[in-house]
């Protein structure tokens, strides 16, 4: 009559729980990445234009805060970076922004020197909210590892630096989704 006796349907998973992968990430995942549990906290896409779109995905473990990037073109390229106060790396640097509309090509930190690879402009956007932000971002790469450092402008006067590494999808298992499915 009511239906109250009838068996509920089971839902399907909004995922394949047999294949999770980096790509599959949603907010309040759980991955393992170096001995540490992170829970995806934030997702993000990037818009660099002609239809070109990478995510990145904030992974949070306490007081450790890094972001995974994810960039698919020919093969697919993962690095994880970790924020870095930018005047640490050249307290110069801003001001050089400012005056010149670029960075140095080559920078020095943590006793590395990195050499200027690309110059980018685009836009980024939180999962879940409606704008667009512009930035511009130049990528480094060490004169002798696979590390990388990121320096990014955000409007007129706000800067970022993020320091990290190219690294391999099996460097992160245990891919669990969250509860709140």
């Amino acid at each position: 009559m009511f239906g109250w006796f009838k068996k509920k349907k089971d839902e399907e998973p909004s995922f394949d729980p047999t294949n999770l992968t980096l790509k599959s990430l949603g907010q309040g995942y759980l991955v393992d990445y170096n001995f540490k549990t992170y829970v995806v906290e934030k997702i993000y896409t990037y818009d660099w234009g002609e239809d070109f779109y990478t995510h990145e995905f904030k992974l949070v473990a306490g007081d450790d805060i890094m972001y995974l990037h994810i960039e698919e073109d020919d093969e697919t390229e993962y690095t994880i970076t970790r924020p870095v106060n930018i005047l640490q790396i050249d307290e110069k640097l801003p001001h050089q922004i400012k005056m010149f509309e670029k960075p140095f090509d080559k920078l020095t930190w943590n006793n590395r020197s990195y050499k200027m690879q690309s110059e980018s402009a685009g836009y980024l956007n939180e999962k879940g909210r409606d704008n667009w932000e512009a930035f511009i971002c130049w990528d480094y790469m060490a004169t002798d590892s696979d590390e990388i450092l990121s320096v990014e402008q955000w409007g007129e006067d706000d800067f970022e630096a993020h320091h990290g590494k190219i690294v391999s999808e099996y460097e992160f298992i245990n891919i669990l989704p969250s509860g709140a499915q």
